[in-house]
């Protein structure tokens, strides 16, 4: 009895790299799987297929402490841009450490001022001023350090363009219809390298 040896392959054997296809994939290099080029130096991204991308920063807004009429007018100015903007746009919300590294040295330095100011004094009646003005400096400090535990919520409107002219105009659109209330900020290029790093991996600090 003569054996023919069938080249083709089984239902199943098709079945299953056909699944496989989905879950396998070729082997590329880690640029080839990078969804972006670079970041120009305007803050400008340019993605893997040649189109770019600018990021504006939305400005902050305390939403807790806002009257009904300014909170009213942010509603009504982002439907404004909804209906003036017919492009695609992104939002993209992130949470990044309160910086008060600043504001933390200027208390610093009022505290020193005012110990120096208090143990200067000959006058009896400044001590009660100038021992005000020490608790004041300090329990400034203390607020600083505790706004410095707290996560800032920023909002950054992502536009489009096949061209850099064709970015330059959407930003300039967005940017009007947006007006003061919205105070669109065409973002830098360290803003928008880290943003990105963000994106690519949510659990890395910034």
């Amino acid at each position: 009895m003569k054996v023919v040896e069938s080249n083709q392959e089984s239902p199943i054997i098709k079945a299953k790299n056909y699944f496989l296809s989905f879950i396998v994939s070729a082997d590329k290099s880690i640029t080839d799987r990078f969804p972006y080029k670079r970041v120009l130096d305007d803050g400008t991204l340019v993605t893997k297929n040649n189109t770019y991308q600018a990021y504006l920063k939305v400005k902050t807004t305390d939403l807790t402490s806002i009257s009904e009429d300014g909170f009213m007018r942010l509603v009504n100015k982002l439907t404004y841009l909804n209906r003036v903007f017919l492009d695609d746009f992104k939002i993209v919300s992130l949470t990044y450490p309160t910086e008060t590294i600043e504001q933390g040295m200027y208390w610093k330095r009022r505290i020193a001022q005012a110990k120096r100011e208090l143990f200067n004094n000959e006058h009896a009646h400044l001590d009660t001023y100038l021992k005000w003005n020490l608790k004041l400096a300090y329990d400034n400090l203390s607020r600083v350090d505790f706004v410095s535990t707290l996560p800032e919520l920023t909002f950054s409107i992502v536009v489009y363009g096949k061209t850099r002219k064709e970015l330059k105009n959407n930003v300039e659109v967005i940017r009007q219809a947006g007006g003061k209330e919205l105070n669109l900020r065409v973002q830098t290029q360290e803003e928008v390298t880290n943003i990105v790093k963000k994106l690519l991996n949510m659990n890395s600090p910034l």
